[in-house]
């Protein structure tokens, strides 16, 4: 049995699984890590990658995102993001790494539109994570559910250190060359099965 570790890059997966039309919680997250292995493997841990909130000051207005941001949608999100974490920490195997979500302005300059927002810190963490179990040396395989090509010195590092890398293929989801270059399975994963259990998962509007 190969000894496994697989890494979910949340800010991969859920728009993947958004413009599916798969509406998602934590037991359909948990059923797709599962999906990802395969019988040869025993799957160890799943590190779970994504951002719990918002930066509470604005740096520019020194005001509390809450002010900047329309209440409603505000409140919405990380009220959604946070149930999701808690509710992953509860599962078998999981283990959560958190990142920052940063504001970065509006869509719109006059701020009628929609605000924009972006990770920082997850890459960082995922990278930290594969050279760290390429160091421990026991594990077997590495399983990714991202196609970041920011990932290829990380991969690279691991496979130097004989451990076996896995992209899980997402649908119909493109993988640049670069990226399954340095990989030793392309594992394809089919999202329709998912989308016929949207009623019973939706979290979503």
């Amino acid at each position: 049995m190969k000894k496994t570790i697989l890494l979910i890059d949340a800010g991969y997966l859920h728009p993947i699984l958004r413009e599916e039309g798969i509406f998602y919680d934590a037991n359909m997250i948990a059923q797709i890590a599962k999906d990802c292995c395969v019988a040869d493997e025993e799957l160890h841990k799943i590190l779970y990658y994504n951002c719990d909130s918002f930066d509470p000051i604005d740096k520019k207005t020194g005001k509390p995102f809450f002010y900047l941001l329309k209440h409603k949608n505000g409140a919405k999100l990380v009220k959604k993001d946070n149930k999701l974490i808690a509710e992953l920490q509860q599962k078998d195997l999981f283990a959560i790494r958190l990142g920052v979500l940063k504001f970065e302005g509006w869509t719109n300059t006059d701020k009628t539109g929609k605000p924009k927002f972006r990770q920082k810190g997850v890459d960082m963490r995922i990278g930290l994570d594969m050279a760290h179990l390429a160091h421990q040396g026991k594990i077997d395989r590495i399983i990714l559910i991202t196609a970041d090509t920011d990932f290829i010195p990380a991969m690279k590092y691991v496979r130097k250190a004989n451990i076996q890398v896995v992209i899980a293929k997402l649908g119909g989801r493109h993988l640049t060359p670069d990226l399954t270059m340095h990989t030793d399975f392309i594992r394809p994963i089919e999202l329709t099965k998912y989308q016929k259990k949207t009623i019973n998962y939706a979290i979503n509007d």
